[in-house]
């Protein structure tokens, strides 16, 4: 009797274990998974929900400047120092300009930047849970100079200089958009880090200073048959570029 009366209690138990709905039908593996999901999903809106509605910090209201540095700016190949100035319109717009002074530590023998500068001007919009994404639109003009060497050839009277030093100058116009992302680095919100990535196309017009009139490259041409020539010799009327950075920002 003992025993059949643990049996019950046994059976009873494992009744009790299993997930049912209101008709007491079992839940199939598939609508338990389902189930789960939605409880996970309404947490997180709950959890968004209240951090909207957390008070803003002084540093995250509108009408504020900012300033902002490009340290990666550092590290590439023709090296750019600059400072950057933001103006937060409001809580989604944010208008944003850029001057940097271009230099490169190791000069080659030939293409080798001697000086130049660079202008951004964008237009950014946040989005998202307390703005912390944003699309941005980007005008930017850059002047460089560089050290050349190369081989010139007069088409007329066929006279070459050979290994002749002469300097180029680079005059580029060009537009972009980027998508990135801010985030907030400091407990008071004032220091903020925004990685980025975009798209778009620039032109390039190229100058030779110092160069005899009428002469021109002896081993040219072949650049020229490149669709988006990268070399800072060749002028070109459309090349597509990928604004990349990681910037430090400081709100005032």
């Amino acid at each position: 009797m003992l025993l059949f009366l643990a049996a019950l209690g046994c059976c009873g138990l494992d009744c009790c274990g299993q997930t049912t709905d209101s008709t007491g039908k079992k839940l199939s593996i598939w609508e338990r998974r389902r189930r789960t999901l939605e409880e996970k999903v309404r947490l997180h809106q709950e959890r968004m929900a209240a951090w909207e509605k957390r008070p803003l910090l002084e540093a995250d209201r509108p009408k504020k400047w900012s300033l902002s540095f490009n340290a990666p700016g550092l590290l590439e190949p023709q090296m750019a120092i600059g400072l950057g100035v933001a103006y937060q319109v409001t809580n989604c717009w944010q208008i944003w300009l850029e001057s940097s002074g271009l230099c490169q530590f190791y000069l080659k023998p030939s293409q080798s930047c001697l000086g130049g500068v660079r202008e951004i001007l964008a237009m950014k919009f946040y989005f998202g849970p307390r703005q912390i994404l944003f699309f941005a639109g980007e005008f930017r003009w850059k002047q460089v100079y560089y050290h050349d060497v190369e081989n010139f050839e007069n088409s007329t009277t066929r006279v070459e200089l050979k290994n002749y030093t002469y300097k180029l100058e680079n005059i580029i116009f060009g537009g972009a958009v980027w998508f990135g992302g801010r985030i907030i680095v400091s407990q008071n919100h004032r220091w903020r880090l925004e990685p980025s990535l975009g798209l778009g196309f620039k032109s390039r017009t190229v100058v030779w200073q110092g160069v005899p009139q009428g002469y021109t490259y002896h081993t040219g041409g072949l650049e020229f048959l490149n669709p988006f020539p990268t070399s800072p010799r060749a002028s070109a009327l459309l090349i597509p570029y990928l604004p990349a950075s990681i910037r430090l920002f400081y709100v005032l």
